[in-house]
């Protein structure tokens, strides 16, 4: 198409260069003259949006629409645009974009004083600095820098827009916006291109750089103090304008006075927000400070749009959709995914390569998965046509796309989704107009508004429509037919077609998928509900009320009884055969939090708030909820000596992040002591002297301010004229708030002489409540932390999480026993998105370690963490007028087989779980029986008596005896009598099992984690064989008598790192020597399945270059130098062979291949290592490749392959259960349900640690799974003689009989049940005395101290 010029010279070429204030062009102008007259005819003229396209002329004139309608003459001297055919819009204006914004917030430079430089390795700071200016710039002007290159400009024309509003970006307060035309430099006159200068004031939520503010809460906290200093600022002018100068007058400070505008609510601010929680923190900030908010984003919009409208906020809206999930094809989408987020076009060698790799794919996509991610893909599709249905104000913009192509793609995904044609053309015009205060110019084809035009060749959002011209101040620019450049071509891919179709339904017997819909509770209550003939744990007075009801009105209690009257309409839940208790509550959490935890970058961090980051989609909260959580309390990092403020939130999950909050809960801050804190060597304090002094410190300015602000509040009552009031500091003020008694302190630390430094600290600035958060060592001061304040110091503590640091190494499940013998308060937390599903089970462990009654054991998840938030008014327990917070199980909670079936919040059910409810699984009463070391027999011939015998082999003998001698089993039987002179030991009341086995350690290998020189499990290499673990074991370890206590007798102690790390052992848990330990020496050849492996390499795929640095091979370039690797063993043992048969030795010796011999010919197992369903059905390929005798080790996603792996009858050794689901869309219960899983599809699976001081948590995993469907006989073999026989040595350990090793346990209840305890243990005939180890000696010590006067 060309210019038609019948009346008027034709167009003519002119080269020039132009440098105008406000607006330079980067590269050659276009070549066009600017035209007095242009006049357009022939189009179908859609004027505004909503107007039915009418034939007629537009004239512009000057730049200035002059006449537009069908009578239009056309004047003379006026050039002809011939639009004949075309359809002629107002000119589209994007809502939201950075071209030409000049600068960059990271190299930005304020006009007002930046912060002084600290010496932050001498002193910390408690005030924060007034003149702090990072990433705070609202007196930078996009007008005053606009730089649009002719890429630009060009690019975005070819999508039909016409301006655009050009904001800052990378800082917190980037500047001023501007709207301005998407001119040539040539067609530029002086600032004619600027429509609008001071538009809005840009604010983000991140500042670049590593000082303060670091995170997303430091960001949100730095703006709320900028805000407020903005404030100040504007009232001391004030003050001092109405004074007539008596008062000081003020300094001059450009970036507040900037601000004055926006917080006089003149100049709007645009935030950037997708999710809804984003744009809550966005409301919540504008509310605040009574800002005109605009949003730019809006992801989520719609579901925040009830919000938004109440407040008036309209959306700038991004329609960079991500790529449409298609079945069957997730290499396909991953490559590209991530070829549209680095801009790289495709090839159709690329797509055909991941073509291939998915048509290799043998686990499909559940139907159910791939729904719901189409279905979450679609509602962002579906965004615009929503909120024009609203009739909320929006705009579309180009914001995250790259050109035309992609644009109008996403533009007709919007119209095909139900945007309509005249609401697209609104959002495109005037709806962005009116949103920028720029529709009096903008919008519309009227006279007096700017001239800009948008032709295109069709109806907008037709699939062959496009941008033909593009009309800007009356300078016409003509369009290629092709969009946009096809080397930019962004669209998706299309696969061979045969690859394209539709999934067969066969594919819905892929694994449970849980969505957001499957989330929702069957079961709604609106508050109301009456729970039926539960027993109910009350946690109170009360006590425990069998056969009992308890009706719920407004989601409160309101009675408590047996048969009460179900009030006409309520929900009625039957609970009979189960048990409700109060919900649990998490006193150390850091789950529904977004931007990081800490704001690390300075020692004092008092202002910053997790309330500000708080977000309500984080599946943590459904989970912690189907763990019976009701409440948590959120806490700051421990990355600082004083942090930021808490936030106690209820499990909510999906509602928006302000209704998580629980009502009117009391503020709380973190303290961080110890290694967390000092690890840092760039920043005071790095020793707990330095953090005494951060304090003290701290805690004395906080009182200077608070004596300033009491001294103006004194001055104004007797002042006869306005007086400026003290700057607020947010930090100095949060600090007063903790002396005041306002907010509580929750403090991490781990060493006693930590706490009790900060006990005394406290105490002497008139701090009189304090919970310890870990405190691992509280026990060994306990008296001093009961006498602490008004009610002693709370202690809020793991269970037995221990070793895992130097700090932790004196930690002992025994911590919450002594500190409630000494009569204080102890709480079991989490610290732990995982932890905190199974906070039940920790608390059952503290009736075991040191004997505690149920319902002490419950109170440490229920009243006392209730009491230490301030919130045991309300819950903690069940009683009448308290909220119904309730956790509903089918056995009792400290029976580990038991589980949660219902969580209800405020009396609505928050979690409820569907299908049959199982048990009920009650706990009888704890019964005395003996403890301490079996009798000694000089001569090792034992009878153990009047025991209940669990052969594990055979059914479970009644009464039964049990006789060894010389370490060995000579029999078993009801009917056996003890041979005379053997030493017998009466098991009356007991039960008796073969030792447990942990089926993959570093026990005797690795001891203290973060302390390198204790780790010796990996070696460097990658390819060490011939390595024995054998000869490292440690006797001394105390990890292994630990982790005996509950059970353990043998554990297979491995090598790790690397891809063939060596040989493990098997060991027993008693012995003096590494060879004593080590019964097997080469029991099993450790291989690593590599990272990546049965996965594409998709940034290799797209030319990607690796680190020049990383020459690490490919997890392909490794297995096949496994391949090679067996086939040299192989060639390497047939040459031995021969030589051998000829009389010789071989001349040349290979350790690597000589320790592969036995492993290349089956004589001995390989352990392959792998998690992922890929990385496992590469383990399955390979063993049968390399004809190994294989054992699959770790199988963390082993459920979804559990078919594949029973065919390849390869046993598997399960990583613990203690891991959250690794997809968003696994049921919540996939990790603790993979043991049946596997067990319903036929493999023999048993457990292991993969840890040395996790191995005592061995039993639980097993007992975890019975709770979650596993039989409970399968549960015991899996952790006796399945493992055994996974490991070929069942001939010699995991059951109960004759001839066998005599590795026995002694329980009064079964091992796997939490509460219970192993009272006796034999290890090959020898009594081991369980008390003698590292936390049962420092647990005696500790409790003599409290006998002590």
């Amino acid at each position: 198409m060309s210019l038609s010029l019948p009346h008027a010279r034709r167009i003519a070429c002119v080269t020039t260069t132009c440098c105008l204030a406000g607006w330079i062009a980067l590269d050659a102008p276009r070549a066009r003259p600017r035209t007095a007259t242009l006049a357009i005819t022939g189009a179908s003229i859609v004027a505004r949006a909503g107007d039915d396209a009418a034939p007629g002329t537009i004239v512009i004139t000057d730049g200035t629409i002059t006449a537009i309608g069908s009578g239009v003459t056309v004047p003379p001297g006026a050039d002809v645009l011939d639009a004949e055919g075309m359809m002629a819009y107002p000119g589209f204006l994007d809502g939201a974009t950075s071209i030409g914004a000049g600068g960059d917030g990271r190299n930005r430079i304020s006009g007002s004083p930046q912060d002084l430089d600290q010496d932050l390795t001498r002193d910390a700071l408690a005030a924060t600095r007034s003149v702090n200016r990072k990433g705070i710039f609202p007196d930078y002007a996009v007008a005053q820098n606009l730089r649009v290159s002719k890429r630009d400009a060009d690019t975005w024309r070819a999508a039909g827009f016409a301006a655009a509003h050009s904001m800052p970006t990378n800082a917190l307060i980037a500047g001023t916006s501007a709207v301005a035309l998407l001119l040539d430099s040539a067609d530029a006159d002086g600032t004619r291109a600027i429509v609008s200068a001071n538009t809005m004031l840009a604010a983000g939520w991140r500042a670049p750089g590593d000082d303060y503010p670091r995170s997303l809460m430091g960001s949100i906290a730095h703006l709320r103090q900028t805000f407020l200093d903005a404030q100040h600022y504007g009232s001391v002018w004030d003050i001092y304008r109405e004074t007539n100068g008596i008062s000081r007058r003020p300094g001059y400070d450009f970036a507040l006075e900037a601000l004055q505008p926006v917080l006089d609510g003149e100049l709007p601010i645009l935030f950037s927000a997708a999710r809804q929680d984003e744009i809550d923190r966005a409301l919540g900030l504008a509310n605040e400070f009574d800002l005109r908010l605009v949003v730019d984003g809006g992801r989520e919009a719609v579901q925040a749009v009830t919000r938004l409208q109440a407040a008036r906020v309209p959306v700038l809206l991004r329609v960079d959709f991500p790529v449409e999930p298609r079945p069957d094809t997730p290499t396909l989408e991953r490559l590209e995914a991530r070829a549209r987020s680095i801009g790289r076009p495709l090839t159709d060698a690329m797509v055909q390569s991941a073509v291939n790799a998915d048509r290799d794919i043998r686990v499909a996509e559940p139907v159910g998965r791939f729904t719901e991610r189409h279905r979450l893909w679609q509602e962002q599709v579906d965004a615009a046509a929503t909120l024009a249905a609203s009739a909320h104000p929006f705009a579309i913009t180009t914001r995250g796309q790259r050109n035309a192509t992609q644009f109008f793609a996403n533009l007709r995904l919007a119209i095909a989704a139900g945007l309509s044609h005249d609401a697209a053309v609104d959002a495109l015009t005037l709806g962005p107009a009116g949103i920028l205060g720029v529709d009096r110019q903008l919008g519309s084809l009227e006279i007096g508004k700017i001239g800009n035009v948008t032709l295109l060749d069709g109806r907008l959002g037709e699939a062959d429509a496009r941008v033909r011209w593009v009309v800007v101040d009356g300078v016409p620019y003509e369009q290629t037919p092709a969009a946009s450049n096809p080397s930019n071509q962004d669209d998706q891919s299309a696969p061979p077609e045969e690859e394209t179709a539709e999934p067969a339904p066969s594919s819905e017997n892929g694994w449970p998928v849980e969505t957001d819909a499957s989330r929702v509770p069957a079961t709604r209550t609106g508050g109301d509900v009456l729970i039926r003939n539960a027993t109910v744990l009350t946690m109170a007075d009360a006590g425990v009320l069998p056969e009992t009801d308890i009706l719920v009105r407004d989601t409160e209690i309101v009675e408590i009884g047996r048969d009460l009257a179900a009030p006409s309409g309520i929900t009625v839940v039957d609970a009979a055969g189960a048990w409700v208790m109060p919900g649990i509550i998490d006193d150390h959490s850091h789950m529904a939090t977004d931007g990081g935890i800490n704001e690390a970058s300075l020692s004092i961090t008092a202002q910053v708030r997790i309330e500000d980051v708080l977000r309500g989609d984080d599946l943590t909260l459904y989970r912690a909820a189907a763990g019976g959580v009701t409440t948590a309390n959120v806490l700051h990092g421990s990355a600082n000596t004083i942090g930021g403020q808490r936030a106690v939130i209820q499990m909510k999950y999906g509602v928006p992040a302000t209704e998580l909050l629980f009502d009117g809960y009391p503020r709380g801050i973190k303290f961080a002591l110890g290694e967390n804190v000092t690890r840092r060597r760039d920043r005071f304090p790095n020793t707990r002297m330095g953090q005494e002094a951060v304090i003290r410190r701290a805690l004395t300015e906080a009182q200077i301010y608070q004596a300033g602000w009491d001294a103006y509040d004194t001055e104004v009552q007797r002042a006869d004229r306005p007086l400026a009031p003290p700057r607020r500091d947010l930090r100095l003020e949060t600090l007063a708030g903790i002396l005041s008694g306002e907010i509580l302190v929750h403090s991490h630390g781990y060493n006693a002489d930590e706490l009790f430094m900060l006990l005394r600290t406290l105490e002497e600035f008139g701090v009189r409540e304090l919970t310890l958060e870990h405190a691992l060592e509280a026990y060994k001061i306990a008296p001093e932390i009961v006498a602490f304040g008004n009610r002693g110091a709370f202690v809020s503590t793991f269970a037995d999480n221990w070793a895992y640091k130097i700090e932790a190494y004196d930690a002992i499940p025994y911590n919450v026993a002594l500190i409630t013998e000494a009569g204080g308060r102890a709480i079991i937390n989490s610290d732990s998105g995982e932890r905190v599903r199974r906070l039940y089970v920790d608390a059952a462990k503290m009736v075991r370690f040191g004997g505690l009654t149920y319902r002490q054991a419950l109170e440490t998840i229920t009243v006392n963490p209730a009491m230490a938030l301030r919130i045991d008014d309300r819950v903690g327990s069940i009683e009448v007028s308290k909220r119904a917070d309730l956790a509903l199980f089918n056995g009792h909670p400290l029976n580990i087989y038991a589980r949660v079936f219902m969580t209800l919040v405020g009396g609505e059910v928050a979690f409820e779980r569907s299908g049959e409810r199982g048990g009920p699984f009650p706990l009888e009463p704890k019964r005395p029986t003996p403890s301490g070391p079996a009798p000694q027999d000089a001569n090792d011939r034992y009878a153990i008596a009047n025991a209940q015998i669990h052969p594990v082999s055979g059914p479970t003998i009644p009464n039964g005896t049990l006789v060894f001698e010389d370490g060995r089993i000579t029999a078993v039987g009801s009917d056996v009598e003890p041979p005379p002179g053997v030493t017998v030991v009466d098991a009356q009341g007991m039960s008796v099992y073969p030792g447990l086995i942990d089926g993959g350690s570093t026990l005797g290998l690795n001891e203290i984690g973060g302390v390198a020189v204790t780790q010796d499990s990996a070696e460097s290499g990658v390819i060490q064989p011939d390595l024995r673990a054998a000869v490292a074991v440690k006797p001394d370890s105390e990890l292994i008598p630990v982790a005996r206590f509950t059970g353990i007798t043998s554990a297979v102690s491995a090598p790790t790192g690397g891809l063939v790390p060596g040989q493990a052992t098997l060991i027993q848990l008693a012995g003096w020597t590494p060879d004593e330990l080590a019964y097997i020496d080469r029991l099993a050849l450790q291989i690593n399945i590599p990272s990546g492996a049965g996965e594409l390499d998709i940034g290799t795929l797209l030319g990607q270059s690796r680190d020049p640095d990383d020459d690490a091979p490919t997890a392909d370039q490794q297995l096949d130098r496994l391949r090679e690797l067996f086939e040299e063993a192989r060639a390497y043992a047939d040459q031995q062979d021969q030589a051998a048969q000829a009389g010789q030795r071989l001349l040349s010796y290979d350790p690597a291949l000589e320790a592969l011999i036995p492993y290349a010919r089956r004589d001995k197992p390989v352990i392959l290592n792998a998690n992922s369903a890929a990385a496992i059905l590469v383990a399955i390929d390979l063993a049968a490749e390399l004809d190994v005798r294989a054992i699959l080790r770790g199988g963390q996603e082993a459920w979804r392959v559990a078919d594949q792996i029973a065919d390849a009858e390869l046993p598997v050794l399960l990583s613990p259960l203690t891991r959250s689901p690794t997809d968003p869309y696994d049921s919540y219960d996939s990790v603790y349900a993979s043991p049946l899983r596997l067990h319903e599809a036929g493999v023999t699976f048993g457990f292991q640690s993969n840890s040395g001081s996790g191995s005592r948590e061995l039993p639980y995993q097993a007992g975890m799974a019975v709770a979650f469907g596993l039989p409970p006989d399968v549960a015991l073999r899996s952790v006796t003689l399945s493992t055994a026989e996974i490991l070929a040595v069942d001939d010699q350990v995991g059951s109960l009989e004759v001839g066998k090793r005599a590795d026995i346990i002694v329980t009064d209840g079964d091992p796997l049940q939490a509460v219970s305890n192993v009272r006796y243990m034999f290890i090959n005939g020898k009594p081991v005395d369980l008390n003698d180890n590292r936390h049962t000696r420092l647990y005696r010590q500790y409790q003599q101290r409290l006998s002590q006067p």
